[in-house]
Parts: C-alpha cells; sequence; structure tokens
C-alpha cells in the first residue's frame, strides 16, 4: 500500500493533471454539441456522435478517479484511526462542492433565463414548467434525476454528475466504514449495478415502439429508470475503488504486470483504437472504458516508469480549476458561440477560421472564468477544509510493502 507518516501527504503524481484532460475534453464536447444547437452545423454527423462519446467517457473517467482517490484515503484513515470520521469526511465534501455548485444551479435557474442572449432553442422556454420542483431536485443533488425526467435546464443540466459524485459520497464512507470485506463489497456493488441498471435500459428498449414517422415512444416509468441509471454509473466509482484497493495493499504481481512497458503499449493503443474507431460495448460501453480508464490511472499515478508524466505545474494548476471547467463551461461556451457567430454570422457553418476562433475562445473564456472563480471564490472554502482532514492529501507518499495478494486475501 502506499502510506503516509503523520506530517507526510499522500499524492499521487499525473492524476491533477488528468483532471484537466478531463475537463478541457468536456468544453470540446460541449463546443460541437452547441454548433449543433444553434444551428451552425448541417447535420448531425459523425463529428457529433465523437465529440459526445468523447463528453460521456471524459464524465466516465471523472468518475473512476473519484472512486479511486476516495476509495483510497478512506481506507488509509481506517486502518490509521480504525475508523472513518463521518463529520469530517461530509464536511469536506460541503467546502470543495457545494458553493460552486449552489452558485452554478442558482445562476441557471434564476438568472440566466432573463437574458434573452443567454436563451437555447426550446430549452430556456421549458425552464418554468414544474419550476418548484426542479429547484427542489437541483437543491437536493438530484440534479441525475432531473436530466433524465425532466426538460434539460440551460447552463444546470450538466450538474447531473455532480448529482451522482455526491449520492457516491453519501453512501461510500459508510460502506467503507462498516464492510470488512472491501473487494466484496466493490464486486458486489458493480454486480447489484450491472443487474439492475442494464435490466431497466433493456426493458426500455423492448417497450420502446416507433410511429409512422419514425418517432420513439417510449414506457414513460422504463424511460427515466433507465435514463437514471445511465446516468448514476456507480459500478464506474466501483471499478475504480477496485484500483484503489490494489495499490492499498500493494499487489505487486499485478501491479508489476501492468506497470510493464508492453503492458502500457497495448493498452494505451487498444484506448486509442476503440475511441476513434468509436467502438461501443452496448450496455456495457461505460464499464468497459471504466477499466481501462483505472487502469490508465494506477500507470500514471503510481508507476515510475509510465510512459506520460503530467507534473508540469501548468497541468497541476489547471487540474486544480478543473471543477470550475467543469462547471462553467456551458455559459463560456455560449458566449463563445455568440461572439464568433458576431463575426462569422448566423445559422452557417464556419469553416477552419471560425472553428478555431471558438474553440480558442471557449478555451480562453472557460480557464478564465475558472481560474477567477478558484482564486477569489472557492479559495475562501478551501482553506477551511485542514479543520477537517484526518488523512492529509497533497505531497508525495511511500510506499508500505504487503505480501497479501489481490483479491483473494482480505486485509484486516
Amino acid at each position: 500500500m502506499r502510506k503516509q507518516d503523520s506530517n507526510k501527504r499522500i499524492y499521487f503524481p499525473g492524476l491533477t493533471g488528468l483532471r484537466f484532460l478531463a475537463a478541457i475534453t468536456v468544453v470540446f464536447c460541449h463546443v460541437e454539441e452547441f454548433k449543433y444547437i444553434f444551428g451552425i452545423r448541417e447535420t448531425n454527423t459523425w463529428n457529433l456522435h465523437f465529440f459526445s462519446l468523447m463528453g460521456e467517457l471524459a464524465v466516465t473517467f471523472f468518475f473512476v478517479l473519484s472512486g479511486f482517490l476516495i476509495t483510497y484515503l478512506l481506507l488509509v484513515e481506517k486502518e490509521k484511526t480504525g475508523t472513518i470520521a463521518m463529520k469530517q469526511f461530509y464536511m469536506r465534501r460541503v467546502l470543495r462542492i457545494f458553493p460552486l455548485y449552489y452558485f452554478t444551479v442558482a445562476l441557471g435557474l434564476f438568472v440566466f433565463p432573463h437574458f434573452g442572449m443567454l436563451d437555447f432553442p426550446h430549452w430556456t422556454a421549458e425552464i418554468t414548467g414544474n419550476f418548484w420542483l426542479k429547484v427542489l431536485m437541483y437543491a437536493f443533488f438530484l440534479s441525475n434525476l432531473a436530466a433524465a425526467s425532466i426538460f434539460p435546464i440551460p447552463y444546470a443540466v450538466h450538474t447531473w454528475s455532480i448529482g451522482v459524485e455526491e449520492q457516491f459520497y453519501l453512501l461510500w464512507p459508510f460502506l467503507v466504514k462498516y464492510f470488512k470485506k472491501t473487494f466484496s463489497l466493490l464486486v458486489g456493488i458493480i454486480v447489484v449495478y450491472l443487474i439492475v441498471a442494464k435490466g431497466f435500459w433493456y426493458l426500455d428498449d423492448l417497450n420502446t415502439t416507433f410511429d409512422t414517422l419514425g418517432r420513439e415512444n417510449h414506457n414513460r416509468l422504463y424511460q427515466v429508470l433507465a435514463g437514471f441509471f445511465r446516468f448514476t454509473r456507480i459500478d464506474c466509482m466501483a471499478i475504480g475503488g477496485l484500483g484503489a484497493y490494489a495499490i492499498y495493499l500493494n499487489q505487486t504481481k499485478f501491479l508489476d504486470f501492468i506497470f510493464s512497458k508492453y503492458f502500457q503499449l497495448g493498452l494505451y493503443g487498444l484506448v486509442l483504437t476503440i475511441f476513434f474507431t468509436q467502438t461501443e460495448f452496448g450496455y456495457f460501453t461505460q464499464e468497459v472504458y471504466a477499466i481501462l480508464f483505472a487502469l490508465i490511472i494506477l500507470n500514471i499515478g503510481n508507476n515510475k516508469n509510465t510512459f506520460f508524466q503530467l507534473e508540469h505545474p501548468a497541468f497541476k494548476y489547471l487540474g486544480k480549476i478543473s471543477y470550475g471547467l467543469y462547471m462553467y463551461n456551458y455559459l463560456c461556451v455560449r458566449l463563445a458561440i455568440i461572439v464568433t457567430q458576431y463575426f462569422f454570422g448566423k445559422n452557417t457553418l464556419l469553416g477552419w477560421q471560425g472553428n478555431i476562433m471558438l474553440y480558442l475562445l471557449a478555451v480562453i473564456f472557460t480557464t478564465a472564468l475558472a481560474a477567477l472563480s478558484y482564486e477569489y471564490f472557492e479559495k475562501r472554502f478551501l482553506r477551511l477544509k485542514h479543520r477537517f482532514t484526518v488523512v492529509k492529501s497533497g505531497e508525495v507518499f511511500q510506499p508500505k510493502v504487503t505480501e497479501m495478494e489481490f483479491p483473494f486475501v482480505e486485509k484486516r
């Protein structure tokens, strides 16, 4: 396992940089999505599908990374103190997540709908329907259920992933604290999720009919439940947790195998091949990619011979502000669209010059706003986290060797 002494912090090199890459990938996805929404693409082409898949996988990567980091920290805390301090855990999450989440949701629900220039076709007009139900869903971090059951809310709909994260944080410390067999717990979560989630997805497909115009007609209950579980990828977090468990027990045979240069070549080659060929795996697309992402996280965060070093100060800082990159990107991409259309006209294809301008503006606007938010808003709350810290994170950790073999032997 990796273990710190009382004065050192746990730190996995490169993972902050990976967080940034995932966040900027979501920005690129939304650029292409917004081009289609605002009429500056001809049709729903390969390009849009490619970027849509890329955005979905970026969020899945976030889920795997969250599962890895939180599971590892909880396991270390449980070993170090004999328990898990629930209040401290939740306060750390509150200070990190709540301020920016509620700020973004408040803007999306109460402020931006009153600015005509920020309207989304069809979306903005739907905000007033069942308005207070929507407010309640977002207030209680049920944004994933809202995304599956009601019309998308501009500038707030993307917070569905934050809802999933918060539901994960609500349950995870209890499960790690009270279950002795961590491996069995993680595998059990994956199996139960796959049965329930894929079952509802199958029932939705089975009960979908088509009218004479080819439009889909869904059973509403199955549609909502299938959508909810497609968003709520708890199994991907558990897959990340399995990676953390392997590191925690320092499974040298397994780790030496996946850390070899040949495995890395095969891993990255496979990921690039299936990604750029838009290969999907039916009901299990996210899970297959989640396993590959977990292997990448293990390599970059723990392998001294990793092919990719993401420890440049720029990567580390951009990773720190990645929460803001994600939360503000809807607004910033919309502003980039407005400025680009001012110069190139509305409802037209942009050409390469317009696309370069659009992408540059989207990245610049999002990064600038995220940095300002981090420095002058989020830091005010983050400075308080040390009061609730049990296991510190942020510096290099030291390895501790164990003879236990993953996954057949549980750590006592």
